[in-house]
């Protein structure tokens, strides 16, 4: 089941605030009934790489008042087409329902792939419908106690999804990212407190980190003494490594880095290689699928769109999946 995409959590940090703005300014992403008192409506996510935001409006920021009406038997029959026939068929879910020790949900990052998995139908679905379907599978699998604590980080994982989009970065600026990156995790523990903010953001921060510091070293400048030969090798250095560089190549430029930037600022750069060119990687093997598939004499029309959706849908889950659909949509 897109095993490689779902066990590499950094393919997941370049897209999730992208396809929440998109959610909120379809006006998909409304809560359906008022969180908790105790609970205030603050918290986001950090982009990992610079991602513009559409404006949320503020009705699409308000409680679906209609869809918190609706039956929880349609409302699941709605969410069981969806996994049937709907963009999401053929798959199976990511994560799961959580850590549990003597009954008391713990923070993990499982939670919320399971999450991530149903908000790819977003359009389809609403978070009205996806709600009681969560209490109903909930209840099926742990008991009636589990519910509650489960539909409670449910909310305020969606007030986090929702107010990430109040805050806005400009990615040529690093000083003002830092700042920003600052204010959304201030909002993410306010909305989900520490642990469950760390459990669930902790490779975007990661993330958001390697970005700032990339920045900070591409803005800063250059010591005196410094030759022109040697600012362009700073650039080389701080840009993805090119194709087809040997074993030993890609050690010497770890080094020159190291060597230029230091051990921690290395580490973050070469993480990002490795993340965007499995990703580069995956998208590739999909595209030669993709073209099979269109190539296919015995195939009606209809058949070929849905086989390519049923592969994209293999491959990929989540907000990853939103990402993808939009990247293959010129592929044959």
């Amino acid at each position: 089941m897109r095993g490689l995409f779902r066990h590499t959590p950094a393919r997941r940090r370049a897209i999730v605030l992208s396809a929440v703005a998109l959610a909120v300014a379809a006006g998909w992403l409304a809560i359906e009934r008022p969180l908790a008192t105790s609970q205030q409506p603050v918290a986001s996510a950090p982009l990992a790489r610079p991602t513009a935001l559409p404006a949320a409006s503020a009705d699409s920021l308000r409680p679906d008042m209609a869809g918190a009406e609706a039956s929880v038997a349609e409302a699941t029959a709605r969410v069981a087409r969806l996994l049937q026939h709907g963009s999401l068929r053929g798959t199976q879910m990511d994560g799961d329902w959580g850590r549990w020790v003597d009954g008391r949900l713990q923070p993990s990052r499982s939670l919320r792939l399971r999450f991530d998995y149903l908000l790819a139908g977003l359009g389809e679905v609403s978070v009205a419908d996806l709600r009681p379907w969560i209490g109903q599978q909930v209840r099926a699998s742990l008991g009636e106690a589990a519910v509650g604590q489960v539909l409670d980080i449910w909310d305020r994982y969606l007030t986090a999804l929702r107010s990430a989009t109040e805050v806005r970065r400009d990615p040529a600026d690093a000083q003002a990212w830092q700042q920003a990156s600052a204010q959304l995790g201030m909002l993410r523990r306010n909305a989900l407190g520490p642990a469950w903010a760390h459990a669930f953001f902790a490779d975007e921060d990661r993330a958001d980190e390697a970005f700032i510091a990339r920045r900070q070293l591409a803005g800063a400048p250059a010591a005196p003494g410094d030759s022109s030969a040697a600012e362009a090798l700073r650039e080389t250095l701080l840009a993805p490594a090119a194709s087809g560089l040997t074993t030993e190549q890609l050690t010497a430029r770890d080094a020159q880095r190291v060597a230029a930037f230091g051990a921690e600022a290395a580490e973050r750069l070469r993480a990002e290689d490795a993340a965007r060119a499995a990703w580069a990687q995956q998208l590739a093997s999909v595209r030669e699928r993709l073209a099979a598939i269109a190539a296919d004499p015995q195939l009606s029309t209809l058949q070929r769109q849905q086989a390519r959706e049923a592969e994209i849908a293999r491959q990929y889950s989540g907000t990853a999946l939103i990402r993808a659909r939009a990247l293959l949509a010129e592929a044959p």
